[in-house]
């Protein structure tokens, strides 16, 4: 007697027997190893992450590259129904139900290449389109940054008092770089070891109050001076990452029926998400959950689809998906979970099947 699941497929125009080419095959990707932590540059002073904190940075970077990017990157390549629906729900991949392919695979495309140079990055090369870095640090709380005035000493990349034809200190105001940045109303902020200004927006500081930014923020990234930042909370949302979830990495993450994948992401989810920031030029976030990603699936999915939330949430569902027995296959078509033959059973009921 067919399964549910088989009955569907019949409905849809999808034998079974024609599926055997998308089963998941091995992905030999290069250079599968992870990223050491000590290919990151870490700062010896304030910003400093303690050796525990760092046994976890750790931990996070071999599940995003062992685990959670080489299940998205499986499943991508697979492309059974499963993985469909939740690629159409997530990131507006529209696909062709009687072929059993998106009907754009350019999009497909694109989407593997985020995975790939997130996997890339990682692994200790510095990729990205629009993103050409020196060095990647990892810096732990945000109370590290100095704000400044625009009539304090200047300092250059050496960390050294930047001096006029006679001797006498340069202002941060008198530098043509700096004032241009000061003209748009941005404020000076010293980084410390990097020995670079960041000029933020006037907004995401407060003068003389320095941990603002981590206190909407689990983590975040940005770029000075050819130097990219990671900065991974201590404090603030929920405590920080560290504090964040019910697991450091997604196999100790629990499923049960109708959770919503956002309550599903472990603190390496969190790290997936930034990594995509560190290696393309996403400065706003389109989405911060599963429900406004299917929003911008509908609307927007070029922005959808160039959502790191979107795309780490993407991630952590084919893992559950393919690590799932097939009996109680977990998939997230309506963004929660629920077993693959329930949701094949509720296709069959509705109008559309």
């Amino acid at each position: 007697m067919p399964s549910v699941k088989d009955s569907v497929l019949g409905l849809l125009g999808l034998a079974t027997t024609n599926l055997a080419h998308v089963l998941p095959t091995v992905r030999q990707s290069p250079q599968l190893a992870s990223r050491n932590i000590d290919d990151f540059y870490f700062p010896s002073g304030a910003g400093a992450c303690s050796e525990s904190q760092m046994d976890a940075i750790n931990e996070w970077i071999d599940d995003v590259t062992d685990i959670l990017i080489p299940a998205a990157l499986d499943a991508l390549d697979a492309y059974t129904p499963n993985t469909a629906q939740t690629l159409m729900a997530l990131l507006g991949v529209e696909y062709d139900v009687i072929l059993n392919e998106p009907k754009d695979k350019d999009e497909l495309a694109t989407i593997k290449r985020w995975f790939d140079e997130a996997h890339s990055f990682l692994d200790g090369k510095l990729v990205g389109t629009d993103y050409d870095h020196d060095k990647a640090w990892i810096f732990c709380g945000d109370n590290y940054q100095e704000h400044k005035s625009v009539n304090d000493v200047a300092y250059n990349t050496e960390g050294e008092a930047l001096k006029d034809d006679d001797g006498e200190d340069v202002r941060i105001w008198q530098v043509p770089e700096y004032a241009a940045k000061l003209s748009q109303g941005r404020v000076p902020v010293w980084i410390p070891d990097v020995n670079a200004y960041r000029f933020a927006r006037s907004g995401d500081f407060l003068p003389g109050t320095p941990g603002t930014e981590c206190t909407a923020a689990r983590a975040f990234v940005y770029t000075v001076s050819r130097n990219l930042i990671i900065d991974v909370c201590t404090s603030g949302k929920e405590g920080g990452l560290f504090e964040f979830g019910s697991s450091d990495v997604i196999d100790g993450v629990e499923v049960t029926e109708h959770q919503l994948i956002d309550r599903l992401r472990s603190q390496s989810v969190i790290l997936l998400h930034e990594t995509f920031h560190a290696i393309r030029p996403w400065d706003n976030d389109h989405a911060k959950n599963s429900h406004q990603c299917y929003s911008l699936a509908i609307s927007d999915r070029s922005k959808a689809q160039a959502s790191p939330e979107c795309l780490a949430l993407f991630a952590a569902a084919m893992y559950f998906q393919t690590n799932s027995q097939d009996d109680e296959k977990w998939v997230f078509w309506r963004l929660y979970a629920e077993h693959q033959d329930d949701a094949w059973g509720d296709l069959a009921k509705s109008p559309a099947a």
